[in-house]
């Protein structure tokens, strides 16, 4: 810290402080210690094997090297602004505007010193993922196909290290690539036994039978669903002062029918509805309407998404029938004083 900064504290107990803290301070390294480096950045799941961890630590080196590069720009350029402003220094009378100029120079001259931490920390880091590359010379001179050989070993322990997730994120396919068809289905009746099915899976015909009971009326109910929300969207509900109906399918119409507004006069909004309609009415009405129907447009769309979601996640019959399909699939009335729903 530089000590001029101590000029704002009133307080001496304060100053004090500070000073004790910048001590302190003064001794911290902020480097990535050789324990957080194997134990956490190169941990034994992630990278379980050594070319695992020899192709990281290249990556990590990758990235400190263009940091580097980075740091030096910087660097240079403050330099050559703080010469610039010694240069004008001395060519400056006025004494604020020296004031000024001196100060800008410590600022520069602050900002170099944090640089340089930052090139001290890179360099500590990188000699100890470069001392962990040399550990591995046989990985120097490798062909594509040991590399292949090599990197597919490596995923396939990276997947038996977390297998749950990788199965849930990847799929099928990748599992029984990387771990074999005989291993892969060994390890799903194991899962399945242990942890039950995937949510994907709950929908799978094979599993649950297309004519089950379950599937049966989750596939009606679904049906019902969009029927419900469909017949909302043809059915004109609004009414723009007694003149016609007006009402957009889904809540991110709004923003097309509003670009298909015009202006009218200095006070009047000609608008375009979903049947082909237009509708003259007032800027504040046409604000009221848009903003009424965006907003019940969001909560219509939500409340259908829960719905389908319950649905798909139900597991008997008796859960299915729990699901409000009228209130998720109805229809909202802007028009109305409660904005209620109708069904």
């Amino acid at each position: 810290m530089n000590k001029r900064v101590l000029e704002i504290v009133e307080k001496q107990e304060d100053k004090r402080l500070l000073e004790k803290i910048d001590c302190l301070l003064d001794s911290l390294d902020t480097a990535f210690s050789p324990i957080q480096i194997n134990s956490f950045i190169l941990n034994d799941i992630e990278f379980p094997t050594m070319y695992g961890k020899f192709v990281q630590s290249q990556l990590e080196l990758q990235t400190r090297l263009g940091n580097l590069q980075t740091l030096y720009f910087e660097i240079k350029e403050k330099q050559i602004k703080i010469k610039k402003t010694e240069r004008d220094i001395s060519n400056t009378e006025d004494v604020l505007d020296k004031d000024l100029l001196l100060l800008e120079k410590e600022r520069l001259e602050a900002q170099i010193r944090g640089l340089k931490r930052q090139v001290k920390r890179i360099i500590k880091e990188a000699r100890i993922f470069y001392s962990l590359c040399q550990e591995c010379p046989e990985f120097f001179n490798l062909s594509e196909e040991q590399k292949f050989e090599l990197e597919v070993k490596d995923w396939m322990k990276k997947t038996m290290n977390n297998p749950a997730v990788f199965e849930e994120r990847y799929g099928p396919r990748y599992m029984a690539a990387i771990l074999g068809e005989k291993r892969y289905n060994e390890y799903l009746q194991a899962r399945r036994q242990a942890l039950g099915v995937l949510p994907r899976e709950m929908f799978e015909e094979d599993r649950i039978g297309e004519n089950s009971s379950l599937n049966v009326m989750k596939k009606k109910a679904l049906e019902q669903l969009d029927i419900n929300f469909n017949h909302q969207a043809e059915q004109p509900v609004f009414d723009i002062k007694n003149k016609c109906s007006w009402f957009p399918k889904l809540s991110s119409e709004i923003p097309k029918i509003v670009h298909q507004a015009c202006t009218k006069g200095k006070d009047k909004v000609l608008l375009l509805d979903t049947l082909g309609n237009n509708h003259e009415v007032s800027i504040e009405e046409a604000k009221r309407i848009l903003m009424l129907l965006s907003k019940k447009g969001k909560e219509r769309d939500m409340k259908r998404r829960n719905a389908t979601m319950q649905i798909m996640q139900a597991k008997t019959p008796e859960e299915v029938a729990k699901v409000d399909l009228i209130q998720a699939g109805g229809f909202f009335d802007p028009g109305s004083p409660t904005g209620e729903q109708e069904g």
